[in-house]
């Protein structure tokens, strides 16, 4: 089960592990669009759109998830 919910200027996504696994399959990396749509990730850092939180995840082998739309 996936929501929305807006916070102030922000929108935080949840599920019921309290955040959303970026799509990263829809991405042909290591190339991402100059697109500015931020995303807060789980770790606590704002990334300019959601292929560059998926670039992290690839460059650092890990596991973060998109907290909410907007930045942190």
């Amino acid at each position: 089960l996936y929501g929305v919910i807006p916070v102030h200027y922000t929108t935080t996504l949840f599920s019921s592990y309290g955040v959303i696994p970026a799509d990263c399959s829809q991405y042909n990396m290591p190339m991402c669009p100059r697109n500015f749509e931020p995303v807060c990730g789980s770790d606590g850092t704002s990334y300019s759109n959601e292929c560059m939180l998926c670039f992290q995840n690839m460059e650092q082998k890990s596991n973060i998830h998109i907290r909410s739309k907007g930045e942190c």
